[in-house]
């Protein structure tokens, strides 16, 4: 037998059609990622290994930190900003680490033979979708760190395909609920333009990527919420027939 060339190599999968399942499948990952750095990480740390190995390790298992770091720059910026404004001045110096993103995303995506331009397109969306899960995340991480066990929830599968005149009819009681976490959301939507409104008379310009913010939470709960408004529909209906 020839090699075989691992990219061909066809694997039936779905992706979460919902943004409420993708929101649990995510956080089971993060919270999974996390029990396995408060298990294995400090003998990892603790072992006889080179410098570089162990430093991978930390990038490797605890890549969803960036969640929490990303909403704790959200609470922050409002105060900071009000109290010690002058911290902001190294502002553009840590510019440079948003090249990280893009730059690991183009390596991630060089197999797919597409133009840069083409492959960067969707790098907009994945930004804003990547800061609306991070309080969700941002959870996960912390109950992956801090407490143990946790029931498994599996990431619904709704036979869906590409061809929308395809789709077969979708059981609504399968889809994920509605989680009360998007009304958090959507007020750390409104806390990050209150944010900007307040804190743009100090910075101009330099406070616009609050909007990253705003944009992502509201993304992610208004698109659930659209998602979801089936079943609050029939949950009315249902109740107007029962009285």
């Amino acid at each position: 037998m020839g090699h075989l060339d691992r990219r061909s190599v066809v694997v039936p999968a779905e992706l979460p059609p919902h943004v409420e399942a993708y929101k649990k499948q995510q956080f089971r990952w993060a919270k999974g990622s996390f029990q396995v750095v408060r298990k294995i990480l400090p003998s990892v740390l603790r072992a006889d290994l080179p410098l570089t190995v162990r430093f991978m390790a930390i990038l490797h298992l605890t890549g969803y930190f960036v969640h929490p770091l990303m909403l704790s720059v959200l609470l922050l910026t409002l105060p900071v900003g009000l109290l010690v404004p002058g911290a902001f001045n190294l502002f553009p110096i840590s510019l440079i680490a948003g090249l990280g993103p893009p730059l690991l995303y183009l390596t991630a995506t060089a197999t797919q033979h597409r133009s840069v331009l083409k492959r960067m397109s969707t790098f907009p969306l994945l930004v804003i979708v990547g800061f609306g899960l991070s309080l969700s995340i941002t959870i996960a991480v912390l109950e992956g760190l801090f407490s143990k066990g946790g029931a498994f929830i599996r990431t619904p599968k709704l036979n869906l395909g590409n061809r929308r005149k395809q789709r077969p009819a979708i059981d609504r009681g399968y889809v994920a609920p509605l989680s009360s976490m998007v009304w958090i959301e959507i007020a750390l939507g409104l806390y990050a333009l209150f944010t900007g409104i307040v804190l743009e008379p100090y910075m101009g310009w330099g406070i616009a990527w609050m909007v990253i913010y705003m944009l992502g939470f509201f993304y992610i709960a208004g698109l659930n919420l659209i998602q979801h408004a089936p079943d609050v529909r029939q949950q009315r209906t249902e109740s107007g027939a029962a009285d």
